[in-house]
């Protein structure tokens, strides 16, 4: 009897569920979807969302729609909710819901569709978003809102989900000496929440926001914020890197950057991901990465992912990456492989990141052009880089990293061996890295030697400078390539010599007590005839030289470089006379004034060095400023920021 009981019981439950779906089928047709029943409807399915270019995509673990979701399409119309669910049971949609602004894909349902990412699909979970991306790119998105469960929407101003599609001007917040000091991450929210950030006059910078982050507070705290100084919009520091995560904005030209990594945590994937695209936001003209304040609830908070130790270890990798790619797509796998060579990620994301690349092409997507390096004067340039100390591994690599997005080949001089030059590989054969005789004195002027002997068949000129200079390549650009730059040099009459120097110019006598005045005197008069009529005749010798001049940076073009040198091997082999006195000397009898230019330097010898005020100020009217140590953090971050400054100023050209 206890038996039969049962039976009934469970007869009555089957039965009242065969009517509770019976009556949803039929009251909800093709708003019900399975995965046998996406598969079934696909071609009909596919008409969703047509002509829509705005896409919001997001992962749902919930048997039903939640209600932040229906108020997205209640009030965008024009936008499209892409869902992919990850529950195992039936999904359902409410009947006031307009369909044909929703698509709904079970994960299964995902290997219907023709990507090369779909043979991945199955090995990682989280591969199912970036399959999710692709469909959404190939059915026309234009721009994808990439949300989460846990982050709900706020109307701006009366509207979801504004997009800034243009270039405009927009506030970036002047951090302070103390916020920047020795940091390679900025914490946006906490500058947000800080008394200053509302009240600030802030500079503006014109750009395009390619990705712009909904800034989440937890619900809690949402009434003080907003109520404390309204919505706020900024774009982040230049050179500075932040994290941005769920609740953000994508335009085109940033869907590139969307592929999530599948090896690491999931909960610092799309952290990580934001890092590695900043990273090559520098080659794309006027980009910007934007946060608005505040857009976006949420339940929780991943402050502690955003900067873990291993977040700042790959910023630390990635500010200072090499990149010498003709073509975007190369550039970001190259960042991927490197990625994985470093430890940060297993290598079976390399893959996908190439599948992903690869689908991206085969639905029509248009990466970024990358500029045409060969129209930069720099490109056939021979830098050379000279120590004066031993440098530090990773200052080596940041100087790399940035320099060779400018010039094709590198030579890196010091004044002893060179403890280790592995990490070497990670850049083009184009950089060398010799070590200079310095017995006897001479180092300088042998090292400019060495940097006019090391070119090639394409050189066309040589720079030399010193590791702790930061030039400005961009106010260079509009000096003649075709003459010799230097810094003005005073000018003096030999004849006056014996009187004129003992007060004059400290660099005639050596701080160590050697006395270069009698020895220049002699040198000068032993000069061979050839060479003293060619000092006459370039700078009116004897009654006029050079010799007040600061030589740390100097041009020289290739047509002068077999002269120089020459001059060079003989004044070097007549004794130990200071570079500052020799070089100018050189160049006297190499070239005239009709054939120098002059740099506009901005020194730091003898002024406060942490001023960043002034050093901007530099950098808009020098053509570089000494010294900047790389071996502080906060010239370090300085130089950085003025090189991708200038970076996004050559390569927007």
């Amino acid at each position: 009897m206890s038996l039969m009981k049962y039976m009934v019981f469970a007869v009555l439950i089957v039965t009242v569920l065969i009517i509770f779906y019976g009556c949803t089928l039929l009251s909800t047709p093709n708003l019900l979807y399975s995965s046998t029943t996406v598969k079934v409807e696909w071609q009909e399915k596919s008409m969703n969302c047509h002509g829509l270019t705005k896409w919001v995509i997001t992962t749902s673990s919930r048997s039903r729609i939640t209600s932040e979701m229906i108020s997205i399409l209640d009030t965008t119309q024009d936008w499209c909710l892409l869902i992919i669910g990850t529950y195992s049971k039936l999904w359902t949609v409410p009947m006031e819901l307009n369909s044909s602004h929703l698509i709904y894909l079970y994960h299964t349902d995902l290997k219907a569709l023709p990507y090369m990412l779909v043979n991945y699909t199955l090995l990682r979970p989280s591969n199912w978003k970036n399959i999710g991306y692709l469909f959404a790119i190939e059915k026309g998105a234009q721009i994808i809102y990439d949300m989460d469960e846990s982050n709900i929407p706020l109307p701006i101003n009366g509207v979801y989900l504004p997009v800034e599609g243009s270039k405009q001007q927009y506030e970036s917040p002047q951090l302070s000496e103390q916020q920047l000091k020795g940091k390679l991450l900025w914490k946006p929210l906490s500058y947000f929440q800080g008394d200053h950030s509302f009240l600030a006059q802030f500079p503006t910078e014109s750009c395009l926001p390619i990705v712009q982050q909904h800034v989440a507070v937890l619900k809690y705290a949402y009434s003080k914020a907003f109520g404390k100084a309204g919505h706020k919009k900024i774009v982040t520091p230049k050179g500075i890197f932040a994290p941005y995560s769920g609740a953000t904005i994508h335009l085109y030209e940033a869907l590139w950057s969307l592929f999530l990594p599948t090896t690491v945590k999931a909960n610092i994937a799309a952290v990580w991901r934001s890092y590695v695209a900043q990273s090559l936001f520098y080659l794309i003209p006027d980009a910007c990465l934007m946060f608005i304040y505040p857009a976006s609830l949420t339940i929780d908070s991943d402050d502690d992912n955003y900067f873990s130790k291993e977040s700042f270890k790959l910023v630390e990798m990635l500010k200072y990456f090499p990149m010498t790619f003709d073509r975007f797509e190369d550039a970001l796998l190259n960042v991927y492989q490197n990625l994985v060579q470093k430890g940060f990620i297993h290598v079976i994301d390399y893959y996908y990141v190439s599948a992903w690349l690869y689908d991206l092409k085969q639905i029509g997507y248009t990466f970024p052009n990358l500029p045409d390096k060969s129209k930069l004067w720099t490109r056939n340039v021979q830098l050379c880089i000279m120590f004066n100390w031993g440098a530090a591994e990773h200052t080596i690599k940041m100087l790399l990293a940035y320099y060779m997005r400018f010039f094709n080949s590198i030579l890196l001089i010091r004044d002893d061996k060179w403890p280790n030059t592995e990490y070497l590989v990670d850049f083009p054969n184009a950089v060398n890295a010799i070590s200079v005789d310095t017995k006897n004195g001479w180092y300088q002027q042998k090292a400019l030697l060495k940097c006019l002997q090391s070119g090639n068949k394409n050189t066309t000129s040589y720079l030399f400078i010193p590791d702790d200079m930061f030039i400005n390549i961009t106010m260079m650009s509009t000096l003649p390539t075709s003459n010799i730059w230097l810094n003005e040099p005073g000018v003096f009459n030999f004849n006056d010599l014996n009187t004129f120097a003992k007060d004059s110019w400290p660099w005639w006598k050596h701080p160590k007590g050697t006395h270069f005045q009698k020895k220049f005197i002699s040198i000068v008069n032993a000069l061979p005839l050839e060479l003293k009529q060619s000092l006459s005749q370039n700078v009116g010798f004897p009654n006029r030289m050079h010799g007040h001049s600061i030589v740390d940076s100097v041009h020289i073009p290739q047509v002068f470089s077999g002269n120089l040198s020459n001059v060079l091997l003989y004044l070097i082999g007549k004794g130990n006379l200071f570079c500052e006195i020799l070089i100018p000397l050189a160049l006297d009898i190499t070239a005239g004034p009709q054939n120098h230019s002059y740099f506009m330097e901005c020194n730091l010898w003898s002024g406060d060095r942490t001023n960043l005020r002034s050093i901007r100020q530099c950098f808009e009217t020098k053509h570089f400023i000494h010294p900047l140590k790389l071996s502080t953090g906060f010239g370090s971050d300085i130089w950085c920021m003025l090189m991708n400054e200038q970076m996004k100023r050559n390569y927007g050209a």
